[in-house]
């Protein structure tokens, strides 16, 4: 009975081990995508908002578990207890876990819901960067309108996004393949650059817009954020920032569009 306790034990702590080494490996950031360190405006806003939302859940689950230690080891099972003393019907008690999730709810909903219109509001303006973007099956195609900020032609390139430092940049974000479908779309994508903006879907048959700016330059990598099909780990993708004066010149050297590749 005693190695049979031990065995179990042991099996035990092993288990809790593992996991607890998974859950380490879970939080390694290693694929250049780390939304904890934003490099855009709409990226910094909801970083502002994350934060205190964590610590409130933070304070919540402490509390949560703290009450069910103190409940475990106050009102255990003695020889010789009677059945502990029923609060089913206490009015305070009912009152009071009806208010306070409401109160928490409320503080997060509030500012949530702000923010969203807020990020959702386009950009206008001549310094403003207009970017088409299509997610194809499997990969992305970027295309610059004449403009402003693309001075000599239409330029076209595939998987890498080129933009300028420090300026608003609206993407069109279609979903098609005239691959598959002659002029049809077909499958839902999600555009994600975690240290730049939040997430947008692309949806067939809607042009929705994402605005993405940042606030140094680099390269920032992003990914499709929504299963569309067997080749969905394809749709990686790369934000390129440049300094303005380089970006000016990117209507001079069109790139042809090409299928992304492992």
């Amino acid at each position: 009975m005693m190695q049979r306790s031990r065995r179990r034990r042991l099996a035990l702590g092993v288990t809790v081990t593992v996991a607890f080494a998974a859950l380490l490996a879970g939080c390694s950031n290693n694929n250049g995508q780390n939304s904890l360190d934003p490099a855009g405006e709409d990226a910094q806003k909801i970083m502002d908002l994350f934060t205190p939302i964590f610590w409130i859940a933070v304070v919540v689950g402490v509390g949560v578990f703290a009450a069910v230690v103190f409940t475990l080891i106050k009102y255990r099972e003695r020889t010789g207890d009677e059945s502990p003393k029923q609060v089913h019907g206490s009015t305070p008690l009912e009152i009071g876990w009806t208010i306070a999730p409401a109160v928490i709810l409320a503080a997060i909903a509030v500012p949530t819901i702000l923010l969203i219109f807020d990020i959702a509001e386009r950009p206008s303006g001549d310094d403003v960067l207009k970017v088409e973007v299509t997610g194809k099956q499997w990969w992305w195609q970027y295309e610059y309108p004449e403009q402003a900020m693309v001075p000599t032609q239409a330029v076209v390139t595939a998987n890498e996004l080129h933009i300028p430092v420090d300026t608003e940049v609206e993407l069109a974000l279609h979903a098609c393949d005239a691959g598959f479908s002659e002029g049809e779309c077909n499958v839902i994508h999600s555009f994600w650059v975690p240290e730049l903006a939040g997430k947008e879907d692309v949806i067939p048959g809607r042009e929705n817009y994402l605005t993405i700016s940042a606030n140094r330059t680099g390269t920032f990598l992003g990914q499709c954020a929504e299963y569309c099909g067997l080749s969905h780990a394809n749709m990686r993708l790369r934000v390129i920032v440049h300094e303005k004066g380089r970006v000016r010149g990117l209507g001079r050297e069109p790139t042809g569009p090409r299928p992304a590749v492992g």
